[in-house]
Formats: structure tokens, sequence, C-alpha cells
């Protein structure tokens, strides 16, 4: 569904909603008074109830109001007052104010000294006319003056909350591209950085293994062709997230042939969780540069998976001669740059931890939030634009 005529419809829906409370709240003001006419004619200035009629006729005023409400609000939302034109405005005001409550106080005089009379005792219309003038002279709309700034204030205070709740609207998604445009940034520098590694490695064995370049550029293509195809996704699926691994791992094993293994200890039932695009190839780059490279003799990463209630734990561990932990991380990329797009994804609710792995090496351990759908579903365009090179 077109977002735009989503926001269209719900504008409309609001719109018609406000109306009906409108109607509603003049309605049941208009009960109150005219039940207060049942309960004690006495103290009431104006002729007593005698019929249907009367009720239509008195019930009519607060109807007139009901009506007139939506122009207040839209003249408060239009003309609201501010330092800008100020003196003009408050003119408009002036005059709307004055001509609605003169407007209200004749309709009002005549309901009640026309409408109201029994047909035998009416005066004529013209009569009755020139009283509501008279009436108005003598600054007889008062009343209907307090009612119309009671609307108006009210026309203000929405007005304000709805201005109020555009802008945490606005900081919201401003909030949130912010968000997108940084992740976008941390994943840019993860895709040329690997690129960089593997044409090395690449280069490396052009003469010495010309098949194994073959494997590596098929490998490279598929890598290469996931990346254009989820630009801009920052989460999917811990089984696409495998996958993607394997082609990255396919061109180290050819590098380095019989010097590195993979072991694998990955659920089943986790394959179907969301995890940041491109998230472990760093973690295992980072295993293999700091931990195999660093042996003598053949070396081995084990990469596991498993949920613990609402928690996803990825390890990736090596059994390198497990330098300094500090040592492990390296400078621009790597897990620097997964722990900021962690930071930025999730907050406090992921985590990246280093620690002595079971045969002396280094373990990553890497926590996140399990859940199947994306929490990032549509990419910012605007952080592509942005972050283009001149």
């Amino acid at each position: 569904m077109d977002p735009s005529a989503s926001l269209g419809t719900h504008r409309r829906w609001s719109t018609w909603m406000e109306f009906a409370v409108i109607l509603a709240v003049w309605l049941v003001f208009a009960s109150l008074v005219v039940g207060r006419l049942f309960i004690d004619p006495e103290r009431s200035a104006r002729p007593p109830i005698t019929g249907p009629s009367d009720v239509f006729w008195r019930m009519s005023i607060y109807l007139m109001w009901a009506a007139i409400t939506p122009l207040v609000f839209w003249l408060s939302s239009y003309s609201g007052l501010g330092p800008a034109r100020s003196l003009r405005r408050i003119a408009l005001h002036l005059l709307t104010a004055v001509g609605i409550a003169t407007a209200m106080d004749a309709y009002s005089n005549i309901v009640y000294q026309y409408a109201l009379q029994p047909v035998e005792e009416r005066e004529a219309f013209s009569s009755v006319a020139v009283s509501a003038f008279y009436d108005i002279a003598r600054l007889g709309f008062l009343w209907e003056l307090i009612i119309y700034s009671a609307v108006l204030a009210v026309g203000f205070a929405r007005d304000y909350y709805r201005r109020f709740q555009e802008r945490q609207m606005q900081a919201a998604r401003l909030q949130a591209q912010l968000t997108e445009a940084r992740l976008d940034a941390l994943r840019m520098q993860i895709n040329p950085h690997f690129l960089f590694n593997t044409l090395h490695a690449i280069s490396s064995m052009v003469e010495r293994n010309p098949s194994g370049v073959r494997k590596m550029v098929a490998r490279l293509s598929a890598l290469l062709r996931h990346t254009l195809d989820h630009d801009g996704v920052q989460e999917v699926t811990l089984a696409r997230e495998l996958d993607v691994l394997d082609d990255y791992l396919a061109i180290m094993q050819v590098r380095f042939e019989h010097r590195l293994s993979i072991r694998r200890d990955v659920d089943s039932s986790v394959l179907d969780a969301m995890v940041p695009d491109m998230i472990l190839q760093p973690i295992v780059e980072n295993a293999i540069k700091h931990g195999v490279t660093q042996r003598s003799s053949p070396g081995w990463v084990r990469i596991e998976a498993h949920r613990t209630n609402d928690t996803l734990l990825l390890a990736v561990e090596d059994n390198g001669p497990g330098t300094a932990l500090s040592d492990a991380l390296p400078k621009g990329v790597g897990l620097n740059n997964v722990r900021s797009r962690l930071e930025q994804m999730y907050g406090d609710a992921a985590s990246l931890t280093l620690t002595t792995g079971s045969e002396g090496g280094v373990r990553a351990e890497l926590t996140l939030p399990y859940h199947t759908q994306a929490s990032f579903d549509e990419p910012v365009s605007v952080a592509h634009d942005e972050l283009t090179p001149a």
C-alpha cells in the first residue's frame, strides 16, 4: 500500500473523529443546560420549556456553536498568536470574535424572543430583530464572547499539542535517519576492507595456484552479488549470514589450504533469527588473522550459534597462540566496527566480548536480541546520497 495514501486516509479519519468529538461535547453541554431547566425552571431567566419544539430550539443554539467550532479551530491554527505579524493576528482574532459573538447573540435573542413564544403572543419579526440589535449595542454579546474565547483557547491548545506531536515525530524520524546513515557508513567500511584483503590474497596466488584462484574469484563473485543485492539492508537471517560466510571461508581455505579447518556448532532452530548483515565476516577474519596465521601448525576456527531465552549467542573461537586480547582488536574496521554497529542497532541489548578460548586462543562472543522479523525494514535513501564519495 502506498504510504502517502495510508497517511491521507489516517488524516481523513482523524478529521472525522475530531468532528464527532466536537459534536458530542456540545450535545453533552446542551443536554446539561436543557436538563437543568427541567430540574429547576424557576432559576432560569429564560421562558420555561413547554414542549419538544422548545427543546429543539434551545439545543439549536449549541448546535450552532458546534458548527462554528471547526472554523474557530482552523482560525487558531491558521493565524495563531506569535511574534511575527502579531498585531495583524490579534486584529483578525478580535474582529472574528466580535462578529461571531454578535451573530450568536442575535440568533439566541431571536430564538428566545420569537421562536419560543406562543404563536398568539409573538411580536413581529422585525420588532424582535430591532430588539436584538439594541441588545448587541448594549454589549449584550459578552456571554457569547466568553464562549468564543473559551473555544479559541481550546483551539490554541489543540494546535500547540499537534505541533508538539509533529516535532516529536520529526525528531524521531531524524534520529532514525541518523542511525540508518551511521549503520550504512559502518557497513560501507566493511565491504571495501574485505574486498581489498581478498584481492590481495588472490594476487598472491595467481602464479602458484591458478585453479585455486579460479575458485576464489567464483566465491568472491558470489560475495559481491550478495553485497549488491542487499544494498542498504541491515538485517538478514542467520541462515543467509552463514551462507555468505561460507563463501568467505571457502576463499580462505583455498588461500591457506590444509592450514585452516572450520568447525561448526549451530543450532538449526535459530537459523531464522535476524542478525546484522555481514556481522560474522570481520569476526572470523580477525580469528584467522590473529589466530590461525600465527600458528606454525594447522589451526581451526569454530562457529557457534545458540539461543538462550530471548538472546541469540554467536561465538567465533580459534586455537591461535592467544595473544593479548587488546591486541586482537584491529584499528579502523574489524571488531571496533562490529561493536559500533551493534550499539547503533540494538543499544545495550547487544554486546561483543572477547575471552580466552578453550585451547588458549581467543573466543569472541556476540549476544543479540532474538527476533525473526527485521527491525530495519526500509533503508533510508538519503543516507546513500550523503555518503557517496565525491
